[in-house]
């Protein structure tokens, strides 16, 4: 059941500190996508007395456990794989430069700017991409 007041006399949850979350500060019935802040708002409603996990669970069609699951958080850090090495952003940095340069969008002093000339001494950042063992075209 949605209510405006707790009835238990708890203060309402507050987004900011200082203004009352009110239903209208939920996120869309039909939200598709939980990112942390929305999770954390609806946590908040919750513990403000707002709605019951109940009610937030049959307002945006989930399972109270998932509900619950938001507030114990990730069980496990992240995979080493899917954090991006220096390597990996430089390279995916590398053959952007490369095709806006093919595509005239730059200049080679741009790229060369961009991205410094490789160790290859007397090549262009083009020529150092097209003799390369792993060709970006």
């Amino acid at each position: 059941m949605l209510h405006d007041v707790e009835p238990s006399g708890r203060s309402p949850a507050r987004t900011n500190g200082d203004l009352p979350l009110t239903i209208e500060d939920l996120p869309p019935r039909f939200n598709r996508r939980w990112t942390s802040p929305l999770k954390n708002q609806l946590l908040e409603a919750i513990d403000g007395g707002l709605l019951s996990i109940n009610d937030a669970a049959a307002r945006y069609a989930l399972q109270s456990e998932v509900i619950h699951g938001w507030r114990a958080g990730p069980t496990s850090p992240p995979e080493p794989a899917l954090a991006a090495s220096p390597q990996a952003s430089e390279a995916r940095l590398t053959r952007l430069v490369s095709v806006l340069l093919m595509r005239g969008l730059i200049d080679q002093e741009d790229a060369d700017y961009i991205v410094p000339a490789p160790e290859q001494a007397g090549l262009s950042l083009l020529d150092a991409l097209m003799v390369s063992d792993n060709p970006v075209f």
